[in-house]
Order: structure tokens, then sequence, then C-alpha cells
């Protein structure tokens, strides 16, 4: 028995995203959205596509997920370092004004109060006081962030 076609009628689906919870430590994101199909109620996806790579350098992933998890944005934080360091955690630079900057987060020595020249290179301590640092003034202290959008 043949079908007929007798009117095409275009579908078209909207789907609203409602939230999204990314597990940097799994490469999992999940998707909330509306589905109108099932009477707008919430269904959860899995994307099984991975946006960014899996992490597989141990102190960009410790980063990252320390920063996921203080409520910061991941994908910021990293563009930063990599402006900033290139993600090298022994970097050293003379600033032209004689100040030294250091590690990943490239943390000056006018902090030298609040953070030894020991941790700046330690890129566990250096995260701490850089989710600190970020939480109470931004990220205006890194030269790089005028330059991210």
């Amino acid at each position: 028995m043949k079908t007929k076609i007798i009117k095409k009628i275009p579908l078209i689906c909207f789907c609203l995203v409602m939230a999204v919870a990314i597990d940097w430590s799994l490469a999992k994101i999940t998707f909330f959205v509306l589905d109108p199909v099932k009477q707008y109620g919430i269904t959860e996806v899995h994307a099984r596509t991975q946006i960014y790579p899996a992490i597989t350098d141990p102190i960009k992933k410790y980063v990252l997920t320390e920063v996921y998890d203080a409520g910061l944005n991941p994908d910021y934080v990293e563009r930063l370092i990599q402006c900033e360091s290139s993600w090298n955690n022994e970097i050293q630079v003379v600033e032209p004004d004689g100040t030294i900057s250091s590690g990943i987060w490239q943390i000056n020595s006018v902090n030298k109060d609040t953070i030894k020249p020991s941790e700046r290179l330690d890129y566990k301590k250096a995260t701490a006081w850089a989710i600190a640092k970020i939480k109470a003034d931004g990220y205006r202290a890194w030269s790089c962030s005028y330059l991210i959008k």
C-alpha cells in the first residue's frame, strides 16, 4: 500500500535552553531543554560530541576545574592564561617597571604581601590566590584581560 503525501508541512522545533551544567572532570555537558513534543516538560539531554577536546594536561585540568567550582568562567580563564603565560608554569617575566610576573597566572611581585614568590610558581596556590583576587577585584590585575572579550 502506497502512502500519498497530500501536503508537506514544515516542522519547526524550538528548544529553549534552561540551564547548562558542565562537568570539566568528566568532559560531559548536560543541557536542560524545554521539549515541545513532551508538553514543555523538562528533558535531560547528554551531548555526545565534546565541545572542547578532553583536557590531558594535569595543570590545565586542575586550574579549570577549580575555576569552574568557584563559579567563574573557565573558557575565559583558559584564554586569559593562554595569553598571559601559554600555560608555562615556570615562566618569569621582568616587566618594564622592574617588577617580576611569575607562573601560569603571571602574578606580579607587587603582590608580595599576599603571595610569596615561591607560591606564584605553585599552580595550586597561585590558582587559589587568583580566584580570590578575581572574586574581589575582577580580572583587571591581568593585562590580557583588556585584550580578551
